[in-house]
Formats: structure tokens, sequence, C-alpha cells
């Protein structure tokens, strides 16, 4: 008679979690100091979040996108977003591609008498 040894319920794995290489999404962040706090931006998918720290701001932005996703995912509609943003997953040993980013400022034409402009000071 031959005994069966059996696994441990730990030792389990579903194969569908380890079968599958990790993708990710890369999305720009964009973090500007404003009084004191810092508001963060995700131009790919129009999502912001704000913080009383760079990387607060950043981490809660982080939050807002993986909620954003999961909520598209559990519809079934994650593809389609990606699609129509023009976003593709990427695996994690390719390396992120270069953003750039630079700040500028630029003359705004109006003349004197205009009040349809307000300044704002510095």
């Amino acid at each position: 008679m031959s005994v069966k040894k059996q696994k441990s319920p730990g030792s389990r794995r579903n194969k569908s979690l380890f079968s599958k290489p990790q993708l990710y999404l890369q999305c720009s962040v964009i973090i500007r100091q404003e009084s004191s706090q810092y508001s963060s931006w995700c131009p790919e998918l129009d999502i912001a979040s704000c913080g009383s720290t760079i990387e607060e701001t950043r981490q809660n932005l982080h939050d807002a996108i993986s909620s954003y996703l999961q909520t598209y995912a559990e519809l079934g509609e994650l593809s389609q977003l990606l699609k129509e943003r023009g976003l593709k997953l990427v695996k994690a040993e390719e390396p992120p591609s270069p953003i750039f980013l630079s700040g500028t400022r630029i003359d705004v034409p109006f003349s004197a008498n205009s009040k349809d402009i307000s300044l704002v000071s510095a």
C-alpha cells in the first residue's frame, strides 16, 4: 500500500499567479509645490492628488491611479481604457523610457487697458 504525500496548504501555489509575467504601466508624474502643500498629476490618465510632502504626494497619486485601474479591471474595461489613452503595459525587465520635463515662461500679449487678465503676485 502506497501513501500519497500531501502538501501542506501553505505550500500550494496557484500557477496562474506565477505563470504570467508582471506587467507595469509607465506614467508621467508632475509634482508642484502650492503654498505649504504639494499637488501631483498624471497627464496620461488625468488623475491628480496632493500631500504635505513630495513623497506623500507621490504615494497618494500612486494609490489613486491603482484604485482607478483596479476599478476598470473589475469592470472588464482596462484594455479599452489603455487603448483609448494610447498606453501600453511593459514587462519588469524593460527599462522605462525617458521623460523630459521643462518649465518656461511665455510672454502673453495684452494691452495695458485690458481688464480681463488678473496678475498673480509672487
